[in-house]
């Protein structure tokens, strides 16, 4: 895990807006590994649900395809 140290994600929670419509993700906080591969999380909010999902950074400007 040593070569993913200092590596920053994004975290989220995930808003189900019902109706058919897409679920929206609203970025709350970040997310490193240090250096022994564990992980510090710092939230700028609180999630409703409690659930919260880490995902690796997108560049800006790059293009994001999820399935």
């Amino acid at each position: 895990m040593a070569a993913n140290r200092g590596v920053e994600m994004d975290v989220f929670t995930v808003i189900d807006r019902g109706s058919g419509q897409k679920p929206f993700w609203l970025k709350v906080g970040v997310c490193t590994v240090n250096k022994d591969g564990s992980f510090s999380v710092q939230l700028d909010a609180y999630p409703r649900d409690g659930r919260l999902q880490i995902r690796a950074r997108v560049p800006a400007g790059a293009v994001e395809v999820r399935r």
